[in-house]
Protein backbone atom coordinates (compact mmCIF):
# COMPACT_ATOMS: atom_id res chain seq x y z
CA UNK A 1 0.00 0.00 0.00
CA UNK A 2 1.59 3.62 -1.07
CA UNK A 3 0.32 6.39 0.63
CA UNK A 4 -0.16 9.21 -1.75
CA UNK A 5 -1.23 12.38 0.04
CA UNK A 6 -1.63 12.48 3.93
CA UNK A 7 -4.19 15.11 4.89
CA UNK A 8 -4.57 17.42 7.79
CA UNK A 9 -6.63 15.77 10.58
CA UNK A 10 -10.47 17.70 11.37
CA UNK A 11 -11.81 17.80 14.38
CA UNK A 12 -15.60 18.80 14.71
CA UNK A 13 -16.36 20.05 18.00
CA UNK A 14 -20.29 19.64 18.94
CA UNK A 15 -22.04 23.04 19.35
CA UNK A 16 -23.77 22.48 22.06
CA UNK A 17 -25.69 26.01 22.47
CA UNK A 18 -26.78 25.24 18.76
CA UNK A 19 -28.66 22.10 19.71
CA UNK A 20 -29.60 23.97 23.07
CA UNK A 21 -31.69 26.89 20.28
CA UNK A 22 -33.10 23.98 18.44
CA UNK A 23 -34.43 22.79 21.56
CA UNK A 24 -35.63 25.70 22.70
CA UNK A 25 -37.44 27.02 19.63
CA UNK A 26 -39.14 23.93 18.91
CA UNK A 27 -40.90 23.88 22.51
CA UNK A 28 -41.61 27.52 21.77
CA UNK A 29 -43.61 26.41 18.56
CA UNK A 30 -44.61 23.43 20.22
CA UNK A 31 -46.48 25.74 22.81
CA UNK A 32 -47.26 28.24 20.43
CA UNK A 33 -49.59 25.91 18.18
CA UNK A 34 -51.15 24.26 21.79
CA UNK A 35 -52.06 27.03 23.66
CA UNK A 36 -53.52 30.68 23.52
CA UNK A 37 -50.57 32.12 25.88
CA UNK A 38 -49.38 35.63 24.31
CA UNK A 39 -46.04 35.37 21.98
CA UNK A 40 -44.29 37.34 24.79
CA UNK A 41 -45.31 35.20 27.38
CA UNK A 42 -44.49 31.58 25.36
CA UNK A 43 -41.19 33.33 24.54
CA UNK A 44 -40.20 33.85 28.09
CA UNK A 45 -41.38 31.14 29.59
CA UNK A 46 -39.39 28.83 26.60
CA UNK A 47 -35.67 31.31 27.39
CA UNK A 48 -36.09 30.59 31.32
CA UNK A 49 -33.67 27.26 30.70
CA UNK A 50 -31.70 29.28 28.32
CA UNK A 51 -27.91 29.54 29.37
CA UNK A 52 -26.13 33.27 28.81
CA UNK A 53 -24.58 31.90 25.38
CA UNK A 54 -27.47 30.30 24.20
CA UNK A 55 -29.78 33.09 24.63
CA UNK A 56 -27.27 35.13 22.58
CA UNK A 57 -27.93 32.81 19.56
CA UNK A 58 -31.43 32.88 19.52
CA UNK A 59 -33.38 35.55 17.73
CA UNK A 60 -35.03 38.90 19.54
CA UNK A 61 -38.48 38.61 19.98
CA UNK A 62 -39.35 40.89 17.50
CA UNK A 63 -37.96 39.08 14.60
CA UNK A 64 -40.48 35.88 15.27
CA UNK A 65 -43.47 38.19 14.40
CA UNK A 66 -41.63 39.27 10.96
CA UNK A 67 -41.46 37.67 7.75
CA UNK A 68 -38.21 36.64 6.06
CA UNK A 69 -38.22 39.73 4.29
CA UNK A 70 -38.38 41.26 7.83
CA UNK A 71 -41.62 43.10 7.54
CA UNK A 72 -44.15 42.83 10.58
CA UNK A 73 -46.11 39.73 10.24
CA UNK A 74 -48.45 39.85 13.45
CA UNK A 75 -50.11 42.68 13.07
CA UNK A 76 -52.30 43.17 15.87
CA UNK A 77 -53.56 40.17 18.93
CA UNK A 78 -56.29 41.47 20.55
CA UNK A 79 -54.59 39.39 23.70
CA UNK A 80 -54.92 36.31 26.09
CA UNK A 81 -57.18 38.33 28.57
CA UNK A 82 -59.96 38.63 25.16
CA UNK A 83 -62.85 35.97 26.08
CA UNK A 84 -63.22 36.60 22.23
CA UNK A 85 -59.60 37.02 21.67
CA UNK A 86 -58.52 37.33 17.52
CA UNK A 87 -55.00 37.63 16.03
CA UNK A 88 -54.57 39.84 12.52
CA UNK A 89 -51.22 38.45 10.13
CA UNK A 90 -50.27 40.29 7.08
CA UNK A 91 -48.62 42.92 5.07
CA UNK A 92 -50.86 46.01 4.58
CA UNK A 93 -50.74 46.96 0.81
CA UNK A 94 -52.70 49.61 -0.96
CA UNK A 95 -55.92 48.25 -2.88
CA UNK A 96 -59.10 49.66 -4.10
CA UNK A 97 -60.71 46.20 -4.48
CA UNK A 98 -60.92 43.88 -1.77
CA UNK A 99 -62.41 40.36 -1.73
CA UNK A 100 -62.88 38.73 1.82
CA UNK A 101 -64.14 35.45 2.80
CA UNK A 102 -63.54 32.80 5.67
CA UNK A 103 -62.60 29.15 6.25
CA UNK A 104 -64.13 26.67 8.65
CA UNK A 105 -62.59 23.50 8.10
CA UNK A 106 -58.90 24.81 8.06
CA UNK A 107 -58.83 27.02 11.27
CA UNK A 108 -56.30 26.09 13.80
CA UNK A 109 -57.04 24.83 17.34
CA UNK A 110 -59.06 27.43 19.87
CA UNK A 111 -60.13 29.08 16.53
CA UNK A 112 -63.63 28.70 14.90
CA UNK A 113 -62.48 30.47 11.51
CA UNK A 114 -59.53 31.91 9.19
CA UNK A 115 -60.84 35.10 7.80
CA UNK A 116 -58.76 36.15 4.38
CA UNK A 117 -58.68 39.41 3.35
CA UNK A 118 -57.13 39.56 -0.39
CA UNK A 119 -56.37 42.74 -2.62
CA UNK A 120 -56.55 43.22 -5.84
CA UNK A 121 -53.53 44.97 -7.49
CA UNK A 122 -51.99 46.04 -10.84
CA UNK A 123 -52.24 47.09 -14.02
CA UNK A 124 -54.47 50.26 -15.19
CA UNK A 125 -58.04 48.42 -14.74
CA UNK A 126 -57.13 46.16 -11.67
CA UNK A 127 -60.38 44.21 -12.60
CA UNK A 128 -59.24 42.98 -15.80
CA UNK A 129 -55.10 42.83 -15.60
CA UNK A 130 -54.95 42.86 -11.78
CA UNK A 131 -53.70 40.44 -9.20
CA UNK A 132 -55.66 38.61 -6.60
CA UNK A 133 -52.91 38.69 -3.41
CA UNK A 134 -53.68 37.43 -0.33
CA UNK A 135 -52.80 40.61 2.13
CA UNK A 136 -54.27 39.91 5.95
CA UNK A 137 -55.10 36.58 7.43
CA UNK A 138 -57.70 36.48 10.57
CA UNK A 139 -57.74 33.87 13.26
CA UNK A 140 -61.56 34.41 14.55
CA UNK A 141 -62.85 32.52 17.26
CA UNK A 142 -66.53 32.75 15.85
CA UNK A 143 -68.74 34.77 13.26
CA UNK A 144 -70.83 37.37 15.45
CA UNK A 145 -71.31 40.87 13.83
CA UNK A 146 -69.49 42.50 16.84
CA UNK A 147 -66.42 40.28 16.29
CA UNK A 148 -65.79 40.86 12.21
CA UNK A 149 -66.48 44.90 13.37
CA UNK A 150 -64.08 44.56 15.91
CA UNK A 151 -61.58 43.51 13.18
CA UNK A 152 -62.67 45.62 10.79
CA UNK A 153 -61.95 48.86 12.74
CA UNK A 154 -58.55 47.17 13.88
CA UNK A 155 -57.80 47.44 10.40
CA UNK A 156 -58.71 50.29 10.15
CA UNK A 157 -56.38 51.56 13.12
CA UNK A 158 -53.52 49.86 11.67
CA UNK A 159 -53.80 51.68 8.12
CA UNK A 160 -56.08 54.91 8.31
CA UNK A 161 -55.63 55.67 5.36
CA UNK A 162 -56.81 53.10 3.41
CA UNK A 163 -60.26 53.41 1.91
CA UNK A 164 -61.04 50.78 -0.40
CA UNK A 165 -63.28 51.54 -3.18
CA UNK A 166 -65.29 48.06 -3.24
CA UNK A 167 -65.31 45.07 -1.68
CA UNK A 168 -66.64 41.52 -2.20
CA UNK A 169 -68.02 39.77 0.62
CA UNK A 170 -69.91 36.64 1.27
CA UNK A 171 -73.41 36.37 2.35
CA UNK A 172 -73.50 37.04 5.58
CA UNK A 173 -75.44 39.98 7.25
CA UNK A 174 -72.67 40.11 10.29
CA UNK A 175 -69.79 40.91 8.08
CA UNK A 176 -71.48 42.77 5.72
CA UNK A 177 -73.43 45.13 8.41
CA UNK A 178 -69.98 45.42 10.40
CA UNK A 179 -67.68 46.58 7.26
CA UNK A 180 -70.34 49.21 6.21
CA UNK A 181 -69.69 50.76 9.62
CA UNK A 182 -66.44 51.17 9.14
CA UNK A 183 -66.19 52.09 5.38
CA UNK A 184 -69.53 53.62 4.94
CA UNK A 185 -68.52 54.68 1.25
CA UNK A 186 -67.48 51.64 0.22
CA UNK A 187 -69.45 49.52 -2.57
CA UNK A 188 -70.67 46.20 -0.80
CA UNK A 189 -70.84 43.42 -3.56
CA UNK A 190 -71.55 39.34 -2.57
CA UNK A 191 -70.28 36.69 -3.83
CA UNK A 192 -72.80 34.66 -6.24
CA UNK A 193 -71.00 31.06 -5.45
CA UNK A 194 -72.41 31.11 -1.61
CA UNK A 195 -76.21 31.61 -2.66
CA UNK A 196 -75.83 28.95 -5.30
CA UNK A 197 -74.25 26.41 -3.18
CA UNK A 198 -76.94 27.15 0.15
CA UNK A 199 -79.78 26.91 -2.17
CA UNK A 200 -78.46 23.56 -3.65
CA UNK A 201 -77.75 22.31 -0.12
CA UNK A 202 -81.72 22.47 1.03
CA UNK A 203 -82.85 20.92 -2.68
CA UNK A 204 -80.48 18.70 -3.97
CA UNK A 205 -82.37 15.34 -3.27
CA UNK A 206 -85.39 17.03 -5.52
CA UNK A 207 -83.88 18.89 -7.82
CA UNK A 208 -82.20 15.36 -9.47
CA UNK A 209 -85.38 13.75 -9.68
CA UNK A 210 -88.04 16.51 -10.50
CA UNK A 211 -87.62 18.33 -13.93
CA UNK A 212 -90.14 20.82 -13.31
CA UNK A 213 -89.00 21.57 -9.85
CA UNK A 214 -85.29 22.31 -11.09
CA UNK A 215 -86.34 24.59 -13.66
CA UNK A 216 -88.41 26.80 -10.49
CA UNK A 217 -84.95 26.34 -8.22
CA UNK A 218 -82.59 27.57 -11.25
CA UNK A 219 -84.80 30.87 -11.24
CA UNK A 220 -84.12 31.64 -7.63
CA UNK A 221 -80.19 32.03 -8.07
CA UNK A 222 -80.78 33.95 -11.34
CA UNK A 223 -82.37 36.71 -9.82
CA UNK A 224 -78.88 37.75 -9.24
CA UNK A 225 -78.60 38.75 -12.93
CA UNK A 226 -81.57 40.96 -13.40
CA UNK A 227 -81.39 44.70 -12.40
CA UNK A 228 -81.99 45.74 -8.07
CA UNK A 229 -85.29 47.41 -8.93
CA UNK A 230 -87.00 44.44 -10.67
CA UNK A 231 -85.52 41.81 -7.99
CA UNK A 232 -88.31 42.06 -5.41
CA UNK A 233 -91.25 41.62 -8.16
CA UNK A 234 -89.13 38.95 -9.99
CA UNK A 235 -88.67 36.98 -6.81
CA UNK A 236 -92.87 37.64 -6.12
CA UNK A 237 -93.42 35.81 -9.67
CA UNK A 238 -91.44 33.13 -8.70
CA UNK A 239 -92.71 32.34 -5.22
CA UNK A 240 -96.55 32.33 -6.59
CA UNK A 241 -95.23 29.99 -9.61
CA UNK A 242 -93.68 27.59 -7.67
CA UNK A 243 -94.41 24.07 -6.27
CA UNK A 244 -95.73 25.01 -2.37
CA UNK A 245 -93.55 22.74 -1.06
CA UNK A 246 -90.73 25.17 -2.54
CA UNK A 247 -92.00 28.62 -1.34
Amino acid sequence: MEIVKRMNGHLYVPDVQATACCEIKAGIKRKARDTQDSSHHIIGEGMLTASEGTAAKLPKLNSVQRTAKGEQFLLYDSGEDDAHRFLIFGMLQQSKIWLADGTFKTAPPFFAQVYVVHGLRGGDDPMKTGHLLPSLFVLLPNKTENTYRRVWEQIHLLCPLVQPEQILLHFEKGAINSFEHVWPNTVVKCCFLHPTQNTWRHVQSAYTHDEELAMRIRKIPALAFARPADVPKLFEQVAWTSPLRLR
